[in-house]
């Protein structure tokens, strides 16, 4: 059972809690701290009584309170750092300059000498990655999963960043998907073909939090998978009875090699999605994007974990990172190596299917 929630002495109701309970009890209970502080409101006994639900300590409440105001306080010092968007060819460019937390498990493993040559700028890889399915279907999918983790918590307000980087840990940066207005970091991951597994993630997306995480100055992050599912016939789209649906349409530049989507607005019936869809492809007019296709989707499933900072792990993590950099370093005298841009590949991800 998780330290994080303190549950006073009713035994019958806690064998009763998964770690799923736990989780959404106390995502709950900050969902509705926030007005209180946000509005600095000093709780009363009825406050107390209404919060705790018959089953939260009140002293609970109270070291909660103080928490997530260090992470406010956190969140409001990160929004004044410069920071280059996500996905630009500068944000691209910072990349190769530091070892980022969505590469710090392989970083940091034995056999990263092709990630070190990589960081090094002596090996080229020409592989169009825009292209292949499952990066591509994360990508357009991540903003909707945003949508749903923020109506599924009284529409919380959820801040973007490019990538960060902390002084303190040098040569190394993270690009979170978002950060809540509780201070509580989001990790987005929309699986291509493989299934959501309960109370499992991936050591990798582990890894990746920790460092975003520690590069933020944060202690907490949900880590939230979304399976979405398409629809190819308007019947079957309209049909469908799912919480959460709309249109995309996509656009791509041949000119940078970047896709752009456009969304269908929230809270629209199934008819009105059609319509506000048709009107911004009919608006749309920057330069050198053609449309390619517009793809009706649902959400069928969507899972969220609360992760904790592991303050020991990283503790042996950071000089692997160092070392990791010596390593480039002494890479940058290498001849330089070129892959080729090769035919469509099956690419292997976690679980070989995996985004």
């Amino acid at each position: 059972m998780k330290k994080y929630v303190n549950i006073i002495n009713n035994m019958k109701f806690l064998n009763l809690l998964n770690n799923d309970d736990i989780d959404n009890i106390n995502r709950n209970l900050d969902n509705l701290l926030l007005k209180y502080i946000k509005n600095d409101i000093k709780l009363d006994l009825q406050d107390y009584s209404f919060l705790s639900n018959n089953h939260i300590d009140t002293e609970f409440i109270d070291k909660r309170i103080k928490n997530l105001k260090i992470y406010i306080k956190t969140l409001d010092r990160l929004k004044k750092l410069p920071y280059i968007a996500q996905r630009t060819k500068e944000w691209y460019e910072l990349r190769k300059n530091c070892l980022t937390a969505s590469d710090l498990y392989e970083g940091t493993c034995k056999n990263n000498l092709l990630l070190a040559k990589k960081k090094a700028g002596v090996y080229i890889n020409e592989t169009d990655f825009t292209s292949i399915p499952p990066l591509k279907w994360g990508n357009m999918f991540e903003d909707m999963a945003i949508r749903c983790y923020k109506n599924d918590n009284r529409n919380i307000k959820v801040t973007e960043f490019g990538l960060i980087q902390n002084k303190d840990i040098k040569n190394f940066g993270a690009s979170p998907d978002g950060i809540s207005d509780l201070g509580i970091m989001l990790e987005i991951k929309c699986p291509y073909s493989r299934k959501i597994q309960k109370n499992n993630i991936p050591e990798k997306y582990y890894y990746q939090i920790q460092g975003q995480l520690a590069v933020c100055c944060l202690n907490e992050c949900d880590y939230i998978e979304c399976e979405f599912k398409t629809l190819e016939s308007d019947s079957d789209y309209i049909e469908n009875d799912s919480k959460y649906f709309g249109i995309i349409a996509e656009y791509y530049n041949e000119v940078d090699n970047i896709y752009k989507y456009l969304y269908s607005d929230n809270n629209l019936s199934k008819m009105e999605t059609f319509t506000d869809i048709d009107n911004k492809i009919k608006d749309f007019n920057e330069e050198n994007f053609i449309f390619k296709k517009k793809t009706k989707w649902y959400l069928n499933d969507i899972y969220v974990q609360r992760i904790h900072f592991n303050e020991e792990l990283w503790k042996d993590i950071l000089p692997k990172i160092a070392e990791f950099w010596s390593k480039v370093n002494d890479c940058k005298s290498l001849p330089i190596e070129y892959k080729k841009k090769q035919e469509p590949v099956k690419y292997k991800f976690i679980d070989d299917k995996d985004t």
